[in-house]
């Protein structure tokens, strides 16, 4: 049951799509939710290894979920900028 958990966890923590969504979509929306789902279970069974106890005690179940969140979260930005997306670019300057 943890690990649909930290699935859910982790796909909570991807962004919020803007709308309108323009045609053609600038980014892989359905790439960004499942690599953070993945990313979700890697930072659950990361913490899950770091931390002590029974998988039924509170603090472990929030912790993992923590954890989760924010690999889930990171895992989706880093994938998102590099697949380019809207969010990819933003506050990046090259010239001088």
């Amino acid at each position: 049951m943890l690990y649909a958990l930290w699935a859910l966890v982790g796909w909570c923590g991807t962004p919020w799509r803007r709308f309108p969504i323009p045609d053609p979509d600038p980014e892989p929306w359905w790439l960004v939710k499942i690599l953070a789902i993945v990313g979700g279970i890697l930072g659950g069974i990361l913490v899950r290894r770091m931390v002590g106890g029974p998988d039924t005690d509170a603090a472990v179940i929030i912790a993992t979920s923590i954890g989760a969140f924010a690999v889930g979260r990171v895992l989706s930005e880093v994938v998102s900028g590099v697949m380019g997306g809207a969010r990819g670019a933003r506050g990046v300057n090259v010239g001088g």
